[in-house]
């Protein structure tokens, strides 16, 4: 074997030993990542490939136990984001927001499909009303069909009626599709966003 044939075989072994070893992100499903083998994050916005790419993640990590919440901040497509909430609850992930964190829109209802829920240190969390691209969501009445995707769906991952209905109906009125209103802490906790 030549020398120049063996160095690239032990460049490449040290290579395969460092990143073992390191604790980066060794593997990437955009926006998901896997961390380790308990632990996925997610960082960028939630797209139509999402479940896709969340059900393609769990399958290369089967131990996952965690979604790790870095910067999220909403969804394109409001109809993958709830079938994505619906299975993140249904393989009984827990959900974290990082600290320095920030989760908006679709990503708040992601993250409270989370069995346990938890904030890091200084993490934003954004809440707003949705657009269908010629009205708001706060120009139809409150009893009308077009609010039940996420009533149904906040009672799907275990909120009560009542919270489901005075979250949802919050949300909408807190900011126009355009704007985003930072929770407070106070609102945080009276929303039950997070578990402890």
């Amino acid at each position: 074997m030549s020398n120049q044939r063996l160095s690239v075989l032990l460049l490449i072994s040290l290579l395969f030993f460092a990143c073992k070893k390191s604790n980066i992100v060794t593997q990437s499903i955009a926006p998901f990542s896997i961390v380790d083998d308990t632990t996925i994050a997610i960082n960028d916005v939630i797209n139509g490939n999402s479940l896709r790419a969340f059900n393609e993640a769990i399958r290369q990590n089967p131990k996952t136990k965690l979604l790790v919440f870095k910067e999220a901040p909403g969804s394109e497509d409001d109809e993958v984001n709830v079938q994505l909430g619906r299975k993140l609850h249904e393989v009984a992930l827990n959900t974290h927001v990082e600290n320095n964190g920030f989760i908006a829109s679709g990503a708040v209802d992601l993250f409270l499909a989370g069995i346990s829920r938890t904030l890091g240190e200084n993490t934003r969390v954004g809440v707003h009303s949705w657009s269908d691209g010629n009205k708001e969501a706060t120009d139809f009445p409150r009893s009308a069909p077009e609010h039940q995707l996420f009533i149904r769906y906040y009672t799907d991952i275990g909120l009560s009626q009542q919270l489901a209905e005075d979250f949802y109906f919050f949300t909408i009125d807190a900011a126009p599709a355009r704007d985003v209103y930072l929770m407070t802490p106070e609102e945080i906790e009276q929303y039950l966003i997070v578990t402890k």
